[in-house]
């Protein structure tokens, strides 16, 4: 299925692929700086779409972050630098 992520989707997905762990909602919170409430609302999404289930990224998740692979690699090459 072809969905269009939000950036608020992107940046939550990319925290859970990256350290590949299961997060809280507080600690997506802490970690991308979206109020509570927003990240509430995403997780809801993500959940509705199943690219997220227990805090954590599943299959789905990770190849709905496919698209975006170029963007991913620019974005972590910036945050070594």
């Amino acid at each position: 299925m072809n969905h269009t992520l939000s950036k608020k989707q992107f940046d939550v997905l990319v925290l859970l692929e990256k350290e590949r762990k299961a997060f809280t909602q507080r600690q997506i919170e802490e970690n991308t700086g979206y109020s509570l409430g927003t990240i509430n609302k995403v997780m809801q999404e993500l959940s509705e779409l199943k690219y997220v289930e227990n805090g954590q990224i599943t299959n789905d998740g990770v190849s709905a972050l496919e698209p975006y692979l170029s963007l991913i690699h620019i974005w972590r090459c910036r945050r070594i630098e």
